[in-house]
């Protein structure tokens, strides 16, 4: 039996897609992507959030350069494919016709 899944804000998984996107990503960068989507946060609030997502172990950091690395610790497919069970089973007593 795999762990469980922790349990994402949507601002932590707002921030997630850049490391999915990218491959990996510092502060910066994940600051800039969001950005570009039209979602100015503040540095130190990024900071916080993949700070947060490393502490609940939906990503890993790499100390040993600066800035530090974030990387997603599990495929964007894998964790969306989760979600989407969960939706279901929550939302539709698990019968997804109800969804379609």
């Amino acid at each position: 039996m795999s762990p469980p899944r922790p349990d994402l804000t949507p601002a932590e998984f707002n921030v997630l897609k850049a490391p999915w996107r990218r491959g990996h990503a510092s502060v910066a960068e994940v600051r800039a992507e969001l950005a570009g989507r039209g979602t100015e946060v503040a540095y130190t609030t990024v900071m916080t959030l993949l700070g947060r997502l490393a502490h609940k172990g939906a990503v890993v950091v790499d100390r040993s350069r600066e800035p530090f690395v974030y990387q997603a610790a599990e495929r964007r497919e894998s964790v969306l494919s989760a979600r989407l069970r969960d939706f279901v089973r929550e939302v539709f007593d698990g019968k997804a016709d109800s969804l379609v």
